[in-house]
């Protein structure tokens, strides 16, 4: 079983909505976010608004957005209140 973070699904989602992304798939096992000025994507396990997402996924969505200029890490700690390691 996956470790969880302290994130919730629906402020990670809408954190993703916020700066661009758009939701464009939700395939059985995946959900999938693109963001088509910057070219790039975000997928990740399919989550329920109030679960907690895994640390992977969260560091995954930090490291994207941090990468292609869409949010700096500490502004990403911050807004999600995530501590990472």
């Amino acid at each position: 079983m996956a470790v969880r973070s302290n994130v919730q699904w629906k402020d990670l989602r809408q954190l993703l909505l916020d700066v661009g992304f758009v939701e464009t798939k939700k395939l059985k096992g995946l959900t999938i976010f693109e963001h088509f000025e910057k070219g790039t994507g975000y997928s990740c396990s399919p989550y329920r608004l109030r679960e907690r997402v895994s640390v992977l996924d969260v560091q995954t969505a930090r490291r994207t957005l941090h990468a292609t200029d869409l949010v700096p890490k500490q502004t990403f700690d911050e807004r999600l209140s995530y501590e990472s390691r």
